[in-house]
């Protein structure tokens, strides 16, 4: 499932804010996150138990520290070596 704003309203019970500092969204079946690009004030953002194969939507978000990826698919991490 392609992760969209309707999802993270339904979600998180809340409308969708860009500047948004925490997002949970777990268990979701999520195989694509594109629109995480959007949050740029994100500083944690848990994925788990989703089915990510590629983190690259973090790029744009310099503000976080935490970011938890456990049981998703994710097959290379290249961004943490910059």
């Amino acid at each position: 499932m392609k992760l969209t704003e309707k999802t993270i309203e339904r979600e998180t019970d809340r409308k969708f804010k860009e500047d948004s500092k925490q997002l949970v969204l777990d268990g979701l079946n999520i195989n694509s996150a594109d629109i995480i690009e959007k949050y740029k004030n994100l500083e944690y953002l848990s994925l788990r138990f989703n089915l990510l194969s590629s983190i690259e939507f973090i790029l744009n978000c310099h503000n976080l520290w935490v970011l938890e990826l456990q049981q998703n698919p994710v097959l290379l991490l290249p961004y943490l070596d910059h």
